[in-house]
């Protein structure tokens, strides 16, 4: 996932800064999510009315699927529109639909970049082994400056 960053360094007037995912990512995901959700309801209707189904037991199956599948779709769409990661002075936050870490600086005791094929994952390891692991998907080089620096 890339975030929209700005051009220049971060100074210390810029905090808090939130990203949010880029136009083009946001975009793909909703028309994903969408396309998802349609096909999904299309089916939970066509089946739900009887078509293509020779027993009840079946057709609640491939209701159940096809809901399943609904369900899958609206959790991409809201997960695509309520990510964020918010960069303060003092702290780092990766917030979702249903969840939200948070590190202070003092608490991370260094920054581990994890390639992927399509993605860098930027994971902040805490000092203390009862605290979670912050990973955020990343391409933003503001964002590496501020975690190492």
């Amino acid at each position: 996932m890339e975030y929209d960053s700005p051009s220049e360094p971060l100074s210390a007037t810029d905090f808090p800064r939130v990203y949010r995912l880029k136009t083009i990512a946001k975009l793909s995901f909703v028309i994903l999510s969408l396309t998802l959700g349609g096909a999904s309801l299309a089916g939970a209707i066509y089946f739900g009315t009887g078509h293509e189904v020779k027993s009840t037991k079946e057709e609640i199956l491939l209701e159940l699927v096809c809901l399943a599948f609904l369900a899958l779709a609206i959790y991409v769409f809201a997960s695509t529109l309520s990510i964020k990661v918010t960069l303060k002075r003092d702290s780092i936050e990766c917030a979702d639909i249903f969840s939200s870490q948070a590190l202070s600086l003092r608490e991370i005791s260094g920054v581990r970049r994890v390639d992927a094929k399509y993605f860098t994952n930027l994971v902040f390891v805490p000092n203390k082994s009862l605290l979670k692991k912050v990973a955020v998907p990343s391409t933003s080089r503001s964002m590496t400056v501020f975690c190492v620096g």
